[in-house]
C-alpha cells in the first residue's frame, strides 16, 4: 500500500510546544494546534489510506526556509497517527527527510513495508 498526501508546512519542533512554569508541564503551542487543524482538514480532503504494520516515511518540504532536521517530522508522524492512516509511528522503519522547490507546504510519501520471509538454506 502506497499514498501520496500533502499537508501544510509543519512548524518547527522549537514551536510546537509551550510550557507552564509554574506546573512545570508542556503543552501544545497555539501554532501548533492550528496546524493541527489545518493538517487536519487538508488530510480528510484527500483519500487517505490505513497503513498497517510498518511503514517507509517521506517527507519533502518546501519552500525552503529553517533546519530540515527540525522542520517537524514528529508533528507529521503524530498527525498521520491521529487520523488513523498508520497504527503507530513507532513501527516506522525508515524516515527520509528532503527539501523540494516543487513542493508547498508538505508532501508525505508513505509506503507499507511487507516483511519477507526468510528461507532456510540448505
Amino acid at each position: 500500500m502506497y499514498a501520496c498526501l500533502v499537508v501544510p508546512m509543519p512548524p518547527s519542533m522549537n514551536a510546537l510546544y509551550g510550557t507552564n512554569w509554574k506546573t512545570k508541564k508542556r503543552f501544545n503551542s497555539k501554532r501548533y494546534e492550528n496546524w493541527i487543524r489545518d493538517a487536519g482538514i487538508a488530510l480528510l480532503q484527500q483519500e487517505t489510506p490505513v497503513i498497517e504494520g510498518n511503514y517507509t516515511l517521506k517527507l519533502s518540504f518546501g519552500p525552503r526556509r529553517g533546519d530540515l532536521g527540525n522542520r517537524g517530522e514528529k508533528a507529521v508522524s503524530d498527525l498521520l497517527e491521529k487520523h488513523g492512516v498508520i497504527e503507530n509511528d513507532k513501527l516506522a522503519d525508515r524516515i527520509i527527510l528532503e527539501w523540494d522547490n516543487n513542493v508547498i507546504g508538505c508532501q508525505i510519501e508513505i509506503e507499507q513495508n511487507i516483511p519477507i520471509k526468510a528461507r532456510a538454506v540448505t
